[in-house]
């Protein structure tokens, strides 16, 4: 898959957002918006790579999962690691006692249903709660669990494009989406049924892509795309209105995505900072809310401008720390050769690790 500079300049933006909402910072009320942008990158990307695999009829669901292993679970199960400790040392017995339960929610990638039962995201007890982000990886991680194998289905036995059954999924999800917006706003928040027509969104304009077979010259896309990501990022423009504002941001995302030479946000977000915040972008999303988290959980003082800067940048340190020496390095590990075998008892010693803790400290 020919990489695409631009995609890790739209990552960066998206971390950016997250990191400015989280830390209140710029007055950017809808920033938690890049996590749906996340979503949609991740679907566009997803699909392009496990289409083109079914083609040249070299996908392997085993080897799908152990790339989606080296990318997400180095870097996901030392922040875990080092957050336990924390937690352990600076909560108090109620405190970790719910850590715990979200600790074993997280390791099976079931955050999001854990927290969507324990509290709201935008409720005052979630600054009490490290893992409380990794809702969004549990989301991710659900959805590909079914999401090759309808491809491959679609594939080997339907014996045609997966583009129309992909697309009444994703209307069937929008349509829940916005019934659950109105009248249950937390479950639709966290769940992954109003969650899967945003990767989808993706995934359909990676198979419009990849049917066409050749670039798109419309400027009119991107431009389009760009103006509607810009105007979800101000609720002051919805309210009126009461349309969801990642409706928007995710289509607009999706039409950013397209691949149209000589445009102007092809080259904005080609820009070599970008690029370099959207390469940590994975790590930078583990590390920032935990460290939130414990400084306003051990500080008396409310955080002015110049603290939550502090606290950022302490967050690309640990996130450049973990991206050069736990991020890349896994990465180039191929774990269906010699090493399997310490690789899955590496899982189950990690297993044994978060049993242990549940049985003697919650």
């Amino acid at each position: 898959m020919d990489y695409r500079a631009d995609i890790d300049g739209l990552r960066g933006i998206a971390i950016i957002l997250v990191l400015f909402f989280h830390f209140e910072i710029g007055g950017i009320d809808n920033g938690f918006l890049g996590v749906d942008i996340f979503f949609v990158i991740s679907g566009f990307l997803i699909t392009q790579l496990i289409s083109k695999e079914i083609s040249a009829e070299k996908f392997s669901i085993s080897k799908f999962y152990c790339r989606r292993i080296r990318r997400l679970f180095p870097a996901l199960f030392f922040m875990i690691l080092l957050v336990s400790l924390a937690s352990f040392i600076f909560f108090d017995r109620d405190s970790f006692e719910k850590f715990g339960f979200s600790l074993i929610t997280t390791s099976l990638f079931a955050s999001n249903i854990w927290f969507w039962t324990e509290t709201g995201y935008f409720a005052p007890s979630a600054l009490e709660k490290p893992l409380l982000h990794t809702w969004s990886l549990s989301v991710e991680e659900q959805f590909y669990l079914f999401f090759p194998l309808l491809l491959l289905i679609c594939r080997r036995f339907l014996f045609q494009s997966p583009l129309l059954i992909i697309t009444s999924i994703f209307i069937l999800s929008l349509l829940l989406y916005l019934y659950g917006f109105y009248y249950h706003p937390d479950a639709t928040f966290f769940l992954l049924p109003t969650r899967i027509w945003q990767l989808l969104a993706g995934s359909i304009i990676a198979l419009i892509y990849l049917h066409r077979k050749k670039e798109f010259k419309n400027l009119s896309f991107h431009n389009l795309g760009a103006f509607l990501v810009l105007i979800s990022l101000f609720p002051q423009l919805f309210s009126t209105f009461k349309i969801p504002p990642s409706l928007p941001c995710t289509i607009g995302t999706a039409l950013i995505l397209l691949p149209i030479q000589n445009s102007w946000i092809v080259k904005f977000l080609s820009l070599k900072p970008l690029i370099r915040i959207g390469l940590l972008s994975y790590s930078l999303y583990l590390w920032h809310w935990p460290i939130y988290v414990f400084y306003k959980y051990l500080s008396i003082e409310d955080i002015d401008t110049i603290k939550k800067l502090v606290l950022m940048l302490l967050s690309l340190f640990f996130a450049w720390c973990s991206w050069r020496y736990i991020e890349s390095p896994f990465r180039k590990i191929h774990i269906l050769s010699k090493n399997k075998k310490v690789f899955l008892y590496s899982c189950r010693l990690i297993s044994l690790r978060l049993h242990f803790i549940w049985n003697n400290y919650c």
